[in-house]
């Protein structure tokens, strides 16, 4: 059971564009499973090539403290993954944020 916090969690896709096959693996993901959280998760695309990407990419590496991976999802503004997660690891993930516990970002069921 899902339970609600008064705020989305905020899923983004750091993509170099459709040219980068696994950065639209890692959309196709999010996109899949995206349904299942309506309402309680807002997801984008962080789109390198675009002015508003770009900026987006440099905000979010200065609050990092490092360039996020390409192509890589943050769950508000932390990278959870670095590889392209399975849709259950990737569930499961959002899951445990919406109950507030920390990530547990495992490499071994990724694309």
């Amino acid at each position: 059971m899902i339970t609600r916090q008064k705020e989305k969690i905020l899923i983004e896709v750091i993509s170099e564009g459709p040219h980068c096959i696994p950065c639209e693996y890692a959309i196709k993901s999010v996109r899949e499973i995206a349904p299942e959280f309506e309402g309680v998760i807002e997801w984008r695309v962080v789109l390198l090539k675009e002015r508003e990407g770009a900026n987006r990419y440099l905000e979010l590496a200065q609050k990092l403290g490092k360039n996020p991976p390409i192509p890589s999802i943050l769950i508000n503004e932390r990278v959870a993954f670095e590889r392209i997660p399975g849709p259950q690891l990737l569930r499961t993930t959002i899951e445990r944020v919406l109950e507030g516990k920390e990530m547990e970002c495992q490499d071994e069921e990724t694309v």
